[in-house]
């Protein structure tokens, strides 16, 4: 292994139930892949941002008593952990979301075509006769579930783990409204469905009239294509699923969200670009959008799932601070006026 690299977070959250023996012998044959510490961590800190400053300082310490073990090993150069500094809890500076031009240009631009280019390259036809493709362009969508899982998340401001373990029987389309009971977390390397980790953040959330039909709408092709396919569909009635129908691979909102931003930044200037927000920052959009809109705390709170009120307010105190800004000017305008 360099000297920069280290196992997977997945892949040392499975070691913690594995003998030191067993350790060695996986590391050692290379069974684990290495990956760069800094692109790993960055996922950590996505799974785990909406989790107390304890839990986070304990995830932490467990990945770094791991590696400082496999260090004493000489099994690796040293602990990348060492040096890695937690964010302060919920610092507004470091919250990273679409501002409400941002998010409409993003929302516009996931239902267009985009097009993509291929290069040339070689073929080989029916007879075995090979030939030479040059350069073409195609035209390409954002599938229709990535679209309405992007919308739903601003919309709603349900955490990735919840978005993933929707299922058709938690949304009714009569009064537009979801019903949010559990939650996907990776553990041992794993995704399991459970509880949500607060008793608050078990509710139910309103959505608006098009979206629910374009849910609809997306429940009624995948039970066509579920017909098509017949014993190959393994799903468990997943809203956002594989193409096999199993739950949707709790890696690709983050991935799919990056793939889109780029496409929409490439060959723009700086000023036009979007910014790389994490998968979690559209939640954070959702409710920024919300106090920009006057809402008040209680209502952003509870679409959220906050048990306090007081976290709500640490976390977008930027936002508040806006909008009571704004509510003075509008009452300096309203005095001058009269």
């Amino acid at each position: 292994m360099g000297i920069n690299q280290v196992l997977t977070v997945k892949e040392v959250a499975a070691l913690l139930k594995t003998t030191r023996q067993q350790i060695r012998k996986m590391i050692q044959s290379g069974e684990l892949p290495a990956k760069k510490v800094g692109r790993e961590w960055r996922i950590l800190e996505e799974d785990v941002l909406d989790y107390s400053k304890a839990t986070i300082m304990k995830t932490r310490n467990v990945l770094s008593s791991m590696l400082r073990t496999a260090a004493e090993w000489e099994i690796i150069d040293k602990n990348p952990c060492e040096k890695i500094r937690l964010h302060a809890e919920d610092a507004p500076d470091k919250i990273k979301f679409f501002t409400p031009e941002q998010a409409m240009t993003f929302l516009d631009y996931i239902e267009k075509p985009y097009q993509v280019q291929i290069g040339g390259h070689k073929r080989t036809d029916d007879t075995g006769i090979p030939y030479t493709v040059g350069d073409y362009t195609i035209t390409k969508s954002i599938p229709e579930q990535i679209r309405i899982l992007f919308i739903l998340a601003i919309y709603t401001g349900l955490r990735k783990g919840e978005l993933l373990a929707l299922q058709w029987d938690d949304i009714d389309f009569t009064s537009n409204i979801i019903h949010v009971s559990k939650s996907i977390t990776i553990i041992a390397g794993r995704a399991v469905c459970k509880a949500p980790k607060t008793k608050t953040s078990n509710r139910t959330v309103s959505i608006p009239r098009f979206l629910s039909e374009r849910l609809n709408a997306l429940r009624l092709s995948q039970l066509k294509f579920q017909s098509q396919v017949g014993d190959y569909w393994q799903g468990n009635n997943w809203v956002f699923t594989q193409d096999n129908g199993k739950m949707m691979n709790y890696s690709t909102p983050y991935q799919a969200l990056q793939d889109a931003i780029s496409r929409f930044n490439k060959d723009k200037p700086l000023e036009q670009q979007l910014p790389h927000i994490p998968f979690h920052g559209l939640r954070h959009t959702s409710a920024t959008l919300l106090i920009a809109s006057k809402q008040d705390v209680k209502t952003v709170s509870r679409r959220l799932g906050h048990a306090q009120t007081s976290t709500t307010m640490n976390i977008y105190a930027h936002a508040l601070q806006e909008s009571d800004r704004n509510a003075a000017d509008a009452l300096t305008t309203m005095l001058k006026q009269n």
